[in-house]
């Protein structure tokens, strides 16, 4: 498929693809992120990036601590983190939340991801994000 899409890609946008290396990065990365362990070291340098380098939004955060003893390449053991997902907006303003903060310590957080840390979390779904009090 990968040979075909560079035959046919017209390539209007002016973009410069290759398929066949698109296609090997995307495999390669596909089976990293299926190893458990690899997703276990990755949260463990996250949660030290943010309490090495940045202590005072470290305090406004909360990564699922992990247990690497108990972690294989299949299975992912993390602490039990409760809280109320990033999405339910009406229960985060009943427990009293200031939203606006709430949106600026996020921003905060991932643009020190980006632009300190060169190391961030690429999958802000409702099921990685939540809110406590």
């Amino acid at each position: 498929l990968a040979s075909l899409l560079d035959r046919f890609d017209p390539k209007y946008d002016g973009a410069d693809r290759n398929w066949g290396n698109i296609f090997q990065e995307t495999e390669r990365l596909l089976y990293q992120e299926i190893d458990y362990t690899l997703e276990a070291q990755n949260a463990i340098r996250f949660d030290n990036n943010f309490k090495t380098q940045n202590p005072e939004l470290y305090r406004r955060i909360k990564v699922p601590g992990v247990y690497p003893e108990m972690t294989t390449e299949k299975v992912l053991v993390m602490e039990y983190v409760p809280g109320v997902k990033i999405t339910e907006v009406e229960k985060i303003r009943e427990m009293g939340v200031d939203t606006r903060m709430l949106s600026q310590v996020s921003a905060e957080s991932y643009m020190t991801q980006l632009c300190r840390h060169g190391f961030f979390h690429c999958d802000p779904h409702p099921g990685n994000l939540a809110v406590d009090d």
